[in-house]
């Protein structure tokens, strides 16, 4: 979903294995119990050499998670824009609510309905996820705890909706 050349590649895995580095690239091993693999899919030329994946909707939410980890919110929320026409609204509906992070519900909740993507019934799923948890989450967990709340999606909003717009729109 990134636009740009990656220098750090992010893999979460069940074992725990050192960083390593190869032609200028960084793979960064993220350890996470077995259970926590779900919404993957099977990539590679031939079938021997295959290996799994997040699926886009999987994804989606791994980025709200974890920004950090992703290139932060901006590129969360263009990687969402870019690939919109793809995403299986449902199945994206159905991982929220298996999706242990209502953090990232929100997020992604504020982000379709600012954007304008999605669909009404989507957009009420969502919400309806979102009020699951009680208190604010940050937008963008990496920024400052200060900002405007909206209660619609149990958010502190700490960025300006006009730059996360512009930042897709230009």
């Amino acid at each position: 979903m990134t636009s740009h050349p990656l220098t750090d590649v992010y893999i979460t895995i069940v074992a725990r294995i050192s960083d390593k580095k190869l032609k200028g690239i960084r793979y960064r091993f993220i350890y996470s119990k077995k259970e926590h693999f779900w919404g993957m899919t099977a990539h590679g030329i031939k079938k021997q050499n295959q290996f799994q994946v997040s699926d886009l909707e999987r994804t989606i939410l791994d980025g709200l998670d974890r920004p950090d980890l992703c290139g932060g919110m901006m590129d969360v929320t263009r990687g969402i824009w870019v690939k919109q026409k793809e995403i299986q609204w449902i199945k994206l509906a159905q991982y929220g609510e298996k999706f242990k992070n209502k953090a990232a519900v929100k997020r992604l909740g504020f982000i379709i309905e600012t954007l304008e993507i999605g669909n009404q019934k989507f957009i009420e799923q969502i919400q309806a996820l979102a009020k699951e948890t009680k208190g604010y989450a940050l937008f963008d967990p990496d920024g400052n705890r200060t900002g405007s709340y909206i209660n619609r999606w149990g958010l502190l909003l700490n960025t300006n909706s006009k730059e996360l717009k512009e930042g897709i729109w230009g």
